[in-house]
């Protein structure tokens, strides 16, 4: 007896990962996908890991806190390649960075009271602050800790009486302008 052996190629199975593996939250990160190039339309699954809030919307994915989010990408069939999903890949959403806003407000030679434009300035200033911010004033007269002392705390109680933030008041008086600055 004769017997003939045919031996066909098998083709392995595509693999997908989710290659985008860290955002921050609060940010959208668009999520990488690698592998199957010839599937059809690509879709994602999201469930919260250590992460609240997690969610997709087209190929970015966002998280309310920090922490992670577990994502399982599918590729739908395509001809012949067939249907294949992701390993359950973790994103990491870290920490925002902290922002930094500042102001600087101009007052005249000797004068610490505030100018309608100053106080304009301070008032739209406040709005990008929340309750419970932490900043810093610091007033600039070159040679009088006085009058340095009296810019800073009248921009500190007009902006306080905006918003409810912590301000921590500094002076500088060599080589210092005419001036007072917010820093958060």
């Amino acid at each position: 007896t004769t017997t003939t052996t045919t031996t066909l190629p098998v083709t392995p199975a595509p693999v997908l990962t989710v290659a985008s593996l860290t955002g921050h939250e609060g940010s959208s990160l668009t999520l990488v996908v690698r592998g199957d190039p010839h599937g059809g339309v690509l879709s994602f699954r999201v469930k919260n890991g250590t992460a609240k809030g997690c969610a997709i919307k087209g190929v970015a994915i966002t998280a309310k806190s920090a922490g992670t989010c577990i994502v399982t990408a599918t590729r739908l069939a395509s001809g012949s390649t067939p249907k294949v999903s992701s390993k359950p890949a973790t994103i990491r959403f870290d920490k925002s960075a902290p922002r930094t806003l500042s102001l600087t407000i101009v007052f005249g030679a000797g004068i610490s009271s505030l100018s309608s434009l100053s106080v304009v300035a301070i008032a739209t200033f406040a709005k990008s602050l929340k309750n419970g911010d932490w900043l810093i004033c610091t007033g600039y007269a070159k040679g009088d800790p006085a009058l340095a002392t009296r810019r800073a705390a009248s921009v500190a109680r007009y902006l306080i009486s905006l918003v409810k933030v912590y301000v921590t008041l500094r002076s500088v008086t060599i080589g210092a302008d005419d001036k007072a600055t917010l820093t958060t």
